[in-house]
């Protein structure tokens, strides 16, 4: 008897084994406390006295350099991909807050009558799936200490903000010099030192930057333009000349020639692959259907494993897509610094609606079929044969190829 007892679980031990669940709802439930906490303060208007959760960028800098964490999987490093790849603007634990939300079946779509928070809120969404997805790392962390997820969480979000702002300071020159090597003779060249001069002031990036529904042409038109004129908003539109074939829109047609614009497939290929073969192909070959295979057989191959290789990438993306014309845009404009708006033009709310363009056609055919085409129009010139950028995986082994024959044959009898 005395075995028997020594063998039954003491309530008051604390021995009691915790399954894996019910950790995951002690974390969201502790999450979600914070959550409501950070609420309650926000709307007493007075700030939360507690420990400092998200570290420095000093701290971030040495935390990585610590020899317990690999350096090719450091929060900094995993982060790179986020702007890139996932997300325009990373807020990491607002999507965790609203995973938990949902969990709790306290997330209510219908008071959101904004369209463009509608957009954000879907994009962010998916973006969350994505991040788990490829960053396994974060669903690990979810059971951890809050503080301690907070960490990573804004580890990830620094490495975000690096990887982005390494991408727009070398566009600055590279799109300058893709524009200037494209030049009609007599037009004014980009200065490709800074971005001042650039913008609406300038010729040719006025003219990219322009909404389709202005004739740029008009030299009354482009004046009023270049006033920000109420009559002529610039930021009340997306649909811009620099998103065009041949960087001309219709505002009757809005879907020709739409996202099929040389100069952002140029940026994408900077990017994500070889700055050499993105320099070598004319934006009218790429334009061009018939010339763009043989240019781009011709252009040199990388040496060095690319961005969208180290991503996986092995086709577009609507938001790679996204991300490259939102840096093209903001490479065009005379912004000395990076930020989320310029002259009143919000820039997530232009990469949330090309995503949300390209990721959710609806039911339409005609819809699905545009977004396809527009997909596949991108993938003719991002992976086409023989560049060794994209891979269909690993083909087949032999012997199952041989097996394969060979029951072929035992189903199919002979003639004889």
């Amino acid at each position: 008897m005395a075995a028997s007892r020594s063998s039954s679980p003491d309530p008051g031990s604390g021995s009691e084994h915790v399954s894996e669940s019910e950790q995951t709802d002690t974390a969201r439930l502790k999450r979600r406390n914070r959550d409501l906490e950070d609420q309650l303060y926000e709307l007493q208007g007075t700030k939360k006295q507690k420990k400092q959760v998200l570290p420095s960028i000093l701290s971030l800098i040495r935390l990585d350099k610590t020899k317990t964490v690999p350096s090719s999987r450091t929060g900094k490093t995993m982060g790179r991909i986020i702007c890139r790849a996932i997300v325009l603007v990373p807020r990491i634990n607002d999507y965790i807050a609203d995973a938990d939300r949902q969990v709790e079946g306290e997330a209510d779509e219908e008071d959101i009558q904004d369209h463009d928070e509608r957009d954000r809120r879907k994009c962010d969404r998916i973006a969350y799936q994505l991040l788990r997805k490829h960053i396994p790392e974060l669903g690990k962390h979810l059971n951890d200490d809050i503080d301690v997820l907070y960490e990573f969480t804004a580890k990830l979000e620094f490495g975000a903000s690096q990887g982005r702002s390494e991408d727009v300071f070398a566009l600055k020159e590279a799109v300058a010099d893709f524009i200037n090597a494209d030049l009609p003779t007599g037009n004014p060249r980009v200065g490709r030192e800074d971005r001042v001069g650039r913008g609406f002031a300038h010729k040719v990036t006025g003219h990219l930057l322009c909404p389709i529904q202005y004739d740029w042409h008009d030299p009354e038109v482009r004046q009023k333009v270049q006033e920000l004129h109420e009559a002529y908003p610039t930021h009340s539109s997306y649909f811009v000349n620099c998103l065009y074939k041949s960087n001309k829109g219709d505002p009757e047609h809005l879907e020709e020639g739409f996202l099929r614009n040389g100069l952002l497939v140029k940026v994408y290929l900077y990017i994500f692959f070889s700055h050499s073969s993105s320099a070598q192909l004319s934006i009218s070959d790429i334009e061009n259907d018939k010339n763009f295979a043989t240019c781009q057989s011709k252009a040199k191959k990388a040496t060095k494993k690319s961005v969208g290789q180290q991503l996986g990438l092995i086709s577009v993306t609507p938001r790679t897509i996204a991300y490259a014309a939102v840096l093209l845009h903001f490479s065009l404009s005379p912004a000395k610094f990076w930020d989320l708006e310029f002259n009143d033009f919000s820039y997530e709310a232009f990469y949330n609606n090309i995503v949300d363009y390209l990721e959710d056609p609806g039911d339409d055919d005609e819809a699905v079929a545009e977004v396809k085409a527009v997909i596949d129009w991108w993938n003719r010139r991002v992976f086409p044969a023989g560049t060794g950028r994209g891979h269909g995986g690993p083909p087949p082994r032999m012997k199952d190829s041989i097996a394969n024959q060979r029951a072929a044959r035992r189903r199919v009898p002979l003639t004889q």
